[in-house]
């Protein structure tokens, strides 16, 4: 993770950075499988959270194949 990308995510930001939409996003969300944070009513996505979720992504992929 670079300085310039920002430690929390809005939801449509975090979207854009997955390429997803934003009824599958609230998916992963309710699985559990993609934790927010909470300010109030505000919800964020953790960077670090995206991250893991891209490289789960990634393994589950290798798995298959192999």
């Amino acid at each position: 993770m670079n300085n310039s990308s920002p430690l929390l995510h809005k939801i449509p930001d975090a979207c854009q950075r997955l390429q997803i939409c934003r009824s599958a996003l609230y998916q992963l969300i309710r699985s559990g499988e993609l934790k927010v944070v909470k300010f109030g009513i505000s919800t964020r996505i953790p960077e670090f959270e995206l991250q893991k979720l891209i490289t789960a992504r990634i393994e589950v992929s290798h798995d298959i194949r192999h």
